[in-house]
């Protein structure tokens, strides 16, 4: 422990004036938090010597197994997507896609609602292949960290913006996603099918999901954007339908 604190002693004398200028312009410009703790976590923390890691408690914990509902068969999903714990990082971490997903912890009527406003958008979207939607019961599924941290018993809806190709030479921009939050209480306010596609349209990070969507816009006739504008009531229509809300019931 004394060989560890030396060297991060070490660590601030070394690199104390790269550090400074991420202080300084946290407090200027008001960096919001998360934004702030991957500049000194990850660009700073690169600086530190590998062996600096190295003592016995700081070893990986082994992996942890999380709960997770059944993971539907593809045949069984629909334009909005049920997800579960076991496939969160492949669907939504994916870069390729920009992911708009609804965390609930309750099956009330505001929750449906808002899940029919989301079926309503993804099928508006279902040409955009860079643009995927879906749900996830954070009281049935356990996100791995870091996201679990942040997400566990929150209801809400957020953007994992995805990166374009060419960012994939750029390390930064292909870092893990850190979500966009929708800042509209839906509990409270409801949501429509409109509301849901102005947020996507607003907070995509591939510029060819933006194009997409900017299309689709365009497309819709008045009657089809005032049909978009409308309250939403849960329609349960079909099998697809009650896999998306309820899940896969049959057992293992």
């Amino acid at each position: 422990q004394k060989q560890l604190r030396k060297e991060c002693e070490s660590l601030l004398d070394e690199h104390e004036d790269a550090m400074l200028p991420l202080l300084t312009d946290h407090v200027r410009d008001g960096t919001r938090q998360e934004a702030f703790l991957k500049m000194i976590c990850v660009d700073t923390a690169r600086k530190c010597p590998k062996h600096v890691n190295s003592t016995e408690s700081e070893q990986p914990k082994q992996k942890k197994e999380f709960m997770t509902e059944r993971q539907l068969k593809e045949s069984d999903q629909g334009p909005l997507r049920r997800l579960v714990a076991e496939s969160w990082s492949r669907e939504v971490l994916n870069h390729d896609w920009d992911v708009v997903t609804l965390m609930y912890t309750s099956q009330d009527q505001v929750t449906k609602d808002t899940i029919q406003a989301l079926k309503d958008a993804a099928f508006a979207l279902m040409v955009c292949p860079t643009v995927r939607m879906g749900i996830v019961n954070l009281k049935m599924n356990e996100l791995p960290p870091p996201h679990g941290n942040y997400l566990e018993g929150v209801d809400g809806i957020a953007m994992w913006k995805g990166s374009d190709p060419e960012s994939k030479d750029n390390p930064s921009a292909r870092a893990d996603k850190i979500p966009v939050f929708w800042t509209k209480d839906w509990r409270e306010e409801g949501a429509t099918a409109f509301d849901v596609l102005d947020f996507v349209f607003r907070s995509v990070g591939r510029k060819e999901s933006f194009d997409c969507i900017s299309q689709v816009s365009q497309a819709q006739t008045p009657e089809g954007l005032q049909q978009l504008q409308q309250p939403t009531t849960w329609r349960e229509e079909s099998r697809e339908d009650s896999k998306l809300l309820w899940g896969d019931k049959e057992e293992l």
